[in-house]
């Protein structure tokens, strides 16, 4: 297989409807790999240019399913399983505007896909006559306070979330309703994202609740976890394994859900998490 790290450069539907789609920064960085092991996507090894500031990861291809993840120095790591992996860095041009007017991009992104897609996806709440433009061009001026709502599907996706593309943040979201205030000048891209098919990283969870669990525990197989104490061996399937892979599976559904129900899920990642190192501590203790 093949894993495939491009840097891409976002192009507005305005942009895409006069034919222009998107460009590459700089060429794309591709190796082999075999199946079981892992892939960050290599991040830019020099600074990011001059006129555009990073916006976000995508990677599809690899075993947890389609990821999105916002940190730059920090790509998810993902496990590589029949498929080559894409990963793609997507930066935004900075001073992209609307014609010499003050105004908002928006846009739509197929997590599972891993492209922008041109399907109509908002409709303008405080000026409902505006929506048909919107959609077409993703751009809508900020004279007045504006706020948008978008659709609770696309392409057969449920939306997830607006991720406002900006430093600093220009505009609100609450649900699926995004306010530009009068006179903001930024980009919004709200996401669209299958349950249960990967999802958004890199958590932010407490300390003591992350883990690193090698490919080997991953494949039902002897090998090795890392948590904030160091190491820890695992042997092959058993009542550990069958917990370490539910406290994987709820950390991963978690990004699906709401801030709540997500702040619930973590804890429970976390209790288990103890009761990890409390049974790994009792066996330590017997063979020694």
């Amino acid at each position: 297989m093949i894993a495939t790290t491009q840097y891409c450069i976002w192009a507005s539907r305005r942009r895409r409807r006069a034919g222009v789609t998107h460009q590459n920064l700089r060429s794309p960085i591709s190796y082999s790999i075999v199946s079981g092991s892992e892939y960050r996507p290599h991040n830019l090894p020099i600074a990011i240019p001059a006129g555009y500031r990073f916006g976000f990861w995508s990677i599809i291809g690899n075993v947890e399913g389609p990821l999105v993840g916002y940190d730059y120095e920090n790509p998810p790591l993902v496990t590589a399983g029949s498929n080559n992996i894409a990963a793609t860095a997507w930066f935004i041009p900075i001073g992209e505007g609307g014609d010499g007017e003050i105004g908002t991009y928006v846009d739509a992104f197929d997590v599972n896909r891993g492209i922008f897609v041109d399907d109509d996806f908002v409709n303008v709440i405080t000026s409902p006559a505006l929506s048909a433009n919107v959609n077409l061009d993703g751009w809508i001026s900020t004279q007045s306070s504006e706020q948008l709502e978008a659709y609770p599907h696309v392409v057969s996706l449920p939306f997830i979330h607006w991720k406002e593309m900006n430093n600093p943040l220009h505009l609100s979201e609450v649900g699926r309703v995004l306010t530009a205030p009068a006179k903001a000048h930024s980009i919004a891209f709200a996401f669209y994202h299958a349950s249960g098919t990967g999802g958004f990283g890199p958590l932010n969870i407490p300390e003591q609740a992350w883990i690193f669990v090698s490919p080997g525990v991953k494949l039902d197989a002897g090998g090795f976890v890392i948590g904030p104490n160091g190491p820890i061996p695992v042997g092959p399937w058993g009542a550990l394994s069958a917990k370490l892979h539910s406290t994987i599976a709820i950390l991963s559904l978690s990004q699906n859900m709401t801030d709540e129900v997500r702040n619930k899920a973590v804890d429970l990642a976390v209790s288990h998490l103890d009761s990890i190192a409390n049974s790994i501590r009792k066996t330590q203790k017997t063979k020694g």
